[in-house]
C-alpha cells in the first residue's frame, strides 16, 4: 500500500475546535447529571432499605435470632450505609479549588469570580483570544471527564454495596 497516495488528514480550525469542545462539553455534562439522577434514585431506595435493615437490628434484642441471622442482618446494615454513602460521595459537590486555573477563565464559576469586579471579568471575556478558549475549554473538559470518572466510580460501588446489602438481607429472611 502506498503512503503517498493516501489523502492528508486536515487539522480542525480554530472554530471547528470550539464546536467539538462544545459539543463534548455538553456531552459529558449531560453525564454527569445523569451519574446525579441515578445516585438519587439510588439514595431514595437505600434510604428506604436502611430504615427496614435498622428497624430489624434494633429488633434483634426482642426476638430470639440465630448468630448466623444477626451476622447477615449486621453485614446487611454495614453494606447498606457503605452504599448509602458512596451515593451520596456521586451528588456531593466535586469542584476543588487548587484544581482550577486562576487566568481569564469563563467556564467554572470560581474561575469567573477570581475577578476582583464584574468589570474585571468583563474587560477579561471581552478581550479573550480564540487560543485562549480553546485553553479553557480543553482544560473544562479533562476535568469534567475526570469528574465523570469520580462519579461513575462512586455510583459503581454504591450499587455493588446495594446488591451485597440485598443479598445479606435475603440470607437472613431465609435464615430465620
Amino acid at each position: 500500500m502506498d503512503v503517498q497516495n493516501e489523502p492528508k488528514a486536515e487539522i480542525l480550525s480554530k472554530e471547528k475546535k470550539i464546536e467539538l469542545a462544545k459539543y463534548s462539553l455538553s456531552h459529558l455534562s449531560e453525564l454527569v447529571k445523569f451519574a446525579d439522577h441515578k445516585a438519587l434514585v439510588l439514595l431514595g431506595i437505600l434510604g428506604f432499605l436502611s430504615g427496614h435493615l435498622l428497624t430489624k437490628l434494633f429488633a434483634l434484642r426482642k426476638e430470639e435470632y440465630s448468630s448466623a441471622g444477626i451476622a447477615l442482618c449486621l453485614l446487611a446494615v454495614i453494606c447498606c450505609l457503605a452504599a448509602l454513602g458512596f451515593a451520596i460521595k456521586v451528588v456531593y459537590p466535586r469542584l476543588k479549588y487548587k484544581s482550577i486555573q486562576k487566568s481569564k477563565g469563563f467556564v467554572y464559576w470560581a474561575e469567573i469570580l477570581a475577578n476582583p469586579t464584574p468589570e474585571s471579568f468583563r474587560d477579561n471575556f471581552f478581550n479573550i483570544t480564540q487560543d485562549e478558549v480553546l485553553e479553557n475549554f480543553s482544560n473544562e473538559l479533562y476535568h469534567v471527564a475526570n469528574i465523570n470518572k469520580q462519579k461513575y466510580q462512586a455510583l459503581q460501588k454504591s450499587f455493588i454495596m446495594a446488591v451485597m446489602s440485598a443479598i445479606f438481607m435475603i440470607l437472613f429472611f431465609i435464615v430465620n
